[in-house]
């Protein structure tokens, strides 16, 4: 139990153990493998470009990338996605200053509104000119347009997720809320959650964090604001929609500053070599895993399957939770429901040994 025991510093270490385990044995691996490790994921990877630059080329002459985890749930159950959303995200701020309104240096007494105009609420009607909250839709021009139809096999995956597994489909979440949005249905709300876009509010700012109250009418507010970005969302051509609204909208005086490096959405097929691998060996171990055809979630991976075309998977037995939490744990010794440490690395030996067999894997 530690930060970074099931994310990702455990798992990394069982798939090094299956390594040497595999050498120790037999003297050699069954596929080549190369290792990348990248550490400012949670600032959004502003500096993944240009850290991979040198290593394209020899980045290219891999045949798939493998994320190795512990993706077991408490009863042993599986959740495995075939790509990610992406992510735009970025902060804006009314400023009295630049709107040439309000309080232009500091905070002033709250009385003085009476007199004054505020640029927090300046900054609540640019947010309403950007969406519509009753109808949950984003009002930013052209910001639906590129994204395209879902394919026949994520429709063939969705068809199995709310049928065979419609009782899991929000199984955590239903702890935590009492509704979907326009009174959709589980069934509803999985397609909406990988097939839709989102506007997020992450967090608004009027100038005072202190404790206690303070009755004042800040010189400046900043929210910041996250998009989840779905096949064939680009993140920086909406980032510019964006500033391109405001400034329509006669809002030019909000400054926008982009957040992180912003991730792409990334996708897999099902039918790629080293995502049966990993389904096989969910399968020797009598484990049918609820396959979605993206996380809602975002990640670098499209720097791997867009930037230098290949196929991805994650997975693996395993169970730990908690991740980013002083408490992150990792399950060691294990159940009959789920695996430990040794089961957890025989997982991936299954996986490296699987893939090896497939055509692909045999000219690596």
């Amino acid at each position: 139990m530690a930060r970074g025991a099931v994310n990702s510093k455990g798992p990394n270490r069982y798939f090094l153990n299956a390594l040497e385990s595999i050498v120790a044995v037999t003297g050699t691996l069954p596929v080549n493998v190369m290792f990348t490790c990248e550490g400012e994921e949670e600032q959004g990877s502003p500096h993944f470009h240009e850290v991979l630059a040198p290593y394209k080329e020899r980045l290219r002459k891999a045949y798939a990338l493998l994320d190795p985890g512990t993706s077991q749930a408490k009863d042993g159950s599986i959740t495995m996605s075939l790509g990610n959303k992406g992510i735009c995200y970025y902060e804006l701020e009314a400023h009295g200053a630049k709107w040439g309104r309000g309080p232009q240096k500091m905070p002033i007494h709250s009385s003085r509104k009476a007199v004054l105009d505020s640029p927090v609420w300046r900054l609540v009607e640019a947010l309403r000119s950007m969406y519509d909250p009753a109808q949950n839709k984003i009002l930013v021009a052209g910001f639906y347009d590129s994204i395209r139809p879902p394919t026949d096999e994520e429709k063939e995956l969705m068809g199995v997720l709310t049928t065979r597994f419609k009782d899991r489909l929000f199984a955590s979440e239903m702890e935590n809320i009492k509704a979907f949005a326009n009174g959709w249905t589980p069934e509803e709300a999985a397609w909406h959650l990988t097939f839709d876009t989102t506007m997020n509010i992450d967090g608004i700012w009027g100038g005072y964090t202190g404790p206690g109250s303070a009755t004042i009418l800040p010189e400046k507010a900043t929210v910041k604001i996250d998009h989840r970005m779905v096949p064939n969302q680009d993140v920086k051509a909406h980032h510019d929609m964006v500033r391109a609204h405001l400034d329509a909208k006669g809002f030019g005086d909000i400054e926008m500053r982009r957040m992180g490096g912003g991730d792409e959405w990334s996708q897999t097929s099902i039918k790629a070599p080293v995502v049966q691998a990993v389904l096989s060996m969910y399968k020797k171990n009598n484990i049918e895993p609820m396959v979605w055809p993206r996380s809602a979630g975002s990640s670098p991976q499209a720097q791997y399957t867009r930037e230098l075309g290949l196929a991805a998977a994650a997975g693996g037995l395993g169970h730990g939770s908690r991740a980013h939490a002083d408490d992150e744990y990792i399950v060691t010794e294990g159940t009959d429901k789920v695996a430990g440490i040794v089961g957890s690395e025989q997982s991936m030996v299954e996986v490296l040994y699987t893939y090896a067999n497939w055509p692909e894997g045999k000219k690596t």
